[in-house]
């Protein structure tokens, strides 16, 4: 007999046991869809991850392509994306197809020679979603990378890779920024390098005698070189005034002088003497020098460009200051904003700036085959931008400032994911 429930009505055992076949049934005929559901947020999980990993090497490639365009061989900027590639974990072996646009042939820079695009491409075979998809899928990501206006991250750059470096007896603190070397950088007894981000060398850091460096953001002893970010800034045009020298004696003097090419030395001495610079581009060429000395002697100037010709140098010294500003729009085609101080391509005669209670530099000084010599007395400050050299040396009894302002130095092109 069957089960007698409350309510009346029965059932016999042959109408649960159907109910129990059909929930097989169906379940049955679910197992693929149930299947070809997992296998689909499992595989595009998959994809997910690839489509990123594919895009970080592509955007690496793209970048150190464009900075070879910009700082390097131009003609090698394919072979340079490749190796990034690759680097990134994606050799010979791995599937992956790189094409390299120089300059791009699709997107919004054809044709332009200063862009690469790079293409990267990865066919994967889906896993628990073949049952739906048996074929294999490409994913496919593209990136452009070319040139963007914009200001150098560093506050103190050394340049040259084969000599000179950073040599410090003194204490320099870089403020808002980072403090590399592409050579060493050496601190012996009370000589101190600190900076606000990364302090970096490539050829090693050197301490002694309790000399410090350190960086807030980490120190990097075996850092990559770092290409010359203004290799390709244009020299001023010759101007067409011309000024034969002026030497300034005596004390308490008031003079103005006026840019234009200079043939001879613009030379401070005596006492408490103010020369201010008009306006505009100080040519100093054939060894001409702005060379000033002397307790309270003073050279100031705004909206002031320096240029350095060969054997052409700065020397302060003596209690002297120096205040200069930079031009804030380019004062010359080819030129840019923010440079202050701009030692020539091969002008490798060193600046020195022993400074006074005031001396400060508003803007991008650039000596790129040039070292610079800082010395500081009661001067809190030297520069107010960057200070860009083949080499720096640092010494005195104070701590010298460099407060990186992107405000103020001149932006160059660098490399830049544009699209």
């Amino acid at each position: 007999m069957g089960d007698v429930r409350p309510g009346g009505g029965s059932r016999g055992p042959s109408g649960l046991g159907r109910q129990r076949g059909q929930i097989l049934v169906l379940f049955a005929l679910m197992v693929p869809a149930i299947v070809a559901l997992m296998g689909l947020v499992v595989d595009l999980g998959r994809l997910l991850a690839e489509r990123r990993q594919l895009q970080a090497a592509a955007d690496a490639a793209a970048w150190a392509a464009a900075g070879e365009v910009l700082w390097g061989t131009p003609a090698n900027a394919a072979a340079v994306a490749q190796w990034y590639v690759q680097q990134n974990g994606y050799g010979a072996s791995s599937g992956v197809t790189v094409s390299v646009q120089q300059p791009p042939t699709s997107g919004s820079y054809v044709g332009q020679s200063d862009y690469v695009r790079v293409i990267v491409q990865r066919a994967m075979t889906l896993t628990l979603a073949q049952i739906i998809h048996p074929d294999p899928i490409t994913i496919t990501v593209s990136t452009t990378g070319g040139p963007m206006l914009g200001p150098v991250p560093y506050g103190l750059l050394a340049l040259s890779a084969s000599s000179g470096g950073i040599d410090l007896s003194g204490s320099v603190q870089v403020h808002n920024s980072a403090a590399a070397s592409n050579s060493q950088i050496t601190a012996r007894g009370q000589g101190s390098l600190a900076a606000d981000t990364l302090v970096s060398a490539h050829s090693g850091i050197t301490t002694s005698g309790g000399g410090l460096v350190q960086g807030t953001k980490g120190t990097v002893a075996d850092a990559a070189v770092i290409p010359d970010p203004f290799k390709n800034l244009a020299a001023p045009p010759v101007p067409s005034t011309s000024w034969n020298g002026l030497s300034v004696t005596g004390s308490g003097g008031l003079i103005t002088v006026q840019p234009g090419h200079w043939t001879g030395d613009l030379r401070v001495r005596g006492s408490n003497n103010q020369i201010t610079l008009a306006p505009g581009v100080y040519y100093f060429d054939g060894g001409a020098s702005l060379d000033v000395s002397g307790n309270g002697n003073l050279v100031t100037g705004s909206g002031v460009l320096i240029y350095l010709t060969g054997g052409g140098t700065i020397k302060l010294a003596g209690g002297a200051d120096l205040v200069l500003s930079a031009p804030t729009t380019a004062p010359y085609s080819g030129g840019s904003a923010g440079l202050v101080i701009f030692a020539a391509h091969g002008n490798s005669t060193q600046i020195d700036l022993v400074g006074g209670a005031v001396t400060s530099l508003t803007g991008t000084v650039y000596a790129p085959d040039a070292p610079l010599r800082l010395t500081g007395g009661a001067a809190a400050g030297v520069g107010h931008g960057q200070l860009v050299a083949s080499s720096f040396a640092f010494s005195g009894s104070s701590t010298m400032i460099i407060s990186y302002d992107r405000r103020v130095v001149a932006p160059q092109k660098r490399p830049a994911l544009i699209e």
